[in-house]
């Protein structure tokens, strides 16, 4: 702003004004936090207590090479893969944090973006480790029965696709 002292008037310079300009940075601040939010992986409630899946960080530069196939299953509190002939034990599968969303409100399992129902065909890499090993970030539900041999299946996959 100047003052032209011949003519007693402000002139306004032709910057833009302050509180224009603030109200844009905040408008901007807004915009970019909900575009990051969106680009962000939810979880929805994987681990929210109470969730029926397990759950680990995996790290994704290793990996096991063992395969488990068949159906998703919800039992007493824990999603398990079960054997659609029901001749081996069901298992308690640990999905990566990174790939995996729950939904409790539908029942729904999303992983890598791709929803799953109870009953739904999945097959997926990776290995079984004892239920007592120090993996990273592991989360065991308390409803998971680990069967005889104390033992549950890590997914290391970037998708359930049978």
């Amino acid at each position: 702003m100047t003052f032209d002292s011949e003519r007693s008037t402000v002139r306004r310079s032709p910057r833009r004004q302050p509180r224009a300009r603030l109200a844009r940075t905040v408008a901007s601040a807004i915009i970019a936090a909900g575009l990051l939010a969106s680009c962000g992986s939810s979880t929805g409630d994987l681990d929210r207590e109470g969730s029926p899946v397990a759950r680990y960080a995996w790290d994704a530069s290793a990996g096991m090479a063992a395969l488990v196939e068949g159906e998703l299953s919800l039992s007493d509190g824990c999603l398990y893969i079960v054997a659609p002939d029901g001749a081996t034990p069901p298992v308690v599968a640990a999905f990566p944090r990174s790939y995996a969303q729950w939904d409790a409100a539908t029942s729904m399992l999303t992983y890598n973006g791709r929803p799953y129902e109870m009953g739904d065909a999945v097959a997926a890499g990776g290995g079984f480790v004892d239920g007592d090993s120090q993996v990273d970030g592991l989360a065991v539900p308390t409803g998971c029965d680990l069967g005889e041999w104390n033992e549950l299946y890590l997914i290391q996959d970037t998708d359930l696709e049978p």
